[in-house]
């Protein structure tokens, strides 16, 4: 990448990047840092809210190419770029909540936990931030149990007892959290079987092709067949004709 492309990143302009992964990522310039080739982007929201917005650090030497979308000048940057406020104790509680879910997702691989039960864990974590795993159980704010196989009938009221002590006693607000989870889990099955259905259908169909193409032939071929072996059984009939002729006309003779 030249030196002239990299001296336009000014805040406020909207650019267009593609990694070496091959993943492209559009945004509006917040901050560049020359040195360290780094580019910070605002990204439109990956949760579909028009008040939110994704901010991803982009690292140059990585990246395979880039368009300017909208350019602005850096004497027109500073005054129609309003840096947003950044607060650093939020960015520490998120980080730190980050980590710790990984922790928690590294405890459930080295637990034998499912993928199902890895998946349904990670949806849940998408809408509710207080998700914990208790042995193999899925604690869901404290007052909600997952218990495999993960299934929405498999959501229970957690009692004093502990997450073993899962009695079909519950009260009206644990009633609302366990309908409340137990939808969040249908919808995560229901995601799963959509992504699914089109890779079984995709198979099926290309077995379906194959078995069409390996028992179907043209009637051109068949009737071809046909003549051809009947052409045979004639040329072997004629030389056993014609072999017992000549050996009757020499017996005569």
């Amino acid at each position: 990448m030249s030196e002239d492309v990299e001296l336009m990143f000014n805040s406020g302009s909207v650019v267009a990047v593609k990694t070496c992964y091959n993943h492209a990522i559009e945004g509006e310039v917040i901050a560049f840092d020359y040195n360290k080739r780094v580019l910070l982007l605002k990204c439109t929201a990956s949760d579909g809210q028009a008040s939110h917005n994704d901010v991803r650090l982009v690292n140059l030497d990585y990246v395979s190419d880039v368009q300017i979308k909208k350019d602005v000048k850096k004497e027109e940057s500073n005054s129609i770029t309003t840096l947003p406020h950044l607060d650093l104790n939020k960015v520490e509680r998120r980080a730190r909540t980050a980590i710790d879910e990984r922790k928690r997702l590294a405890e459930a691989f080295s637990a034998g936990i499912t993928d199902d039960g890895i998946k349904v864990f990670l949806h849940l974590t998408k809408t509710i931030g207080n998700v914990t795993w208790d042995a193999k159980n899925i604690i869901v704010m404290n007052n909600v149990v997952i218990s495999p196989p993960y299934k929405p009938e498999n959501c229970m009221p957690s009692l004093p007892g502990g997450a073993s002590d899962r009695r079909n006693i519950a009260s009206g607000k644990n009633a609302e959290a366990v309908n409340y989870v137990r939808q969040l889990v249908e919808r995560c099955w229901g995601d799963q079987q959509q992504k699914d259905q089109p890779q079984n259908e995709t198979k099926t169909d290309h077995y379906s092709h194959q078995q069409s193409k390996t028992t179907t032939l043209p009637a051109s071929t068949t009737q071809q067949t046909t003549s051809t072996a009947s052409s045979s059984a004639q040329k072997k009939q004629l030389n056993k004709n014609g072999s017992t002729s000549s050996t009757s006309s020499d017996i005569k003779s």
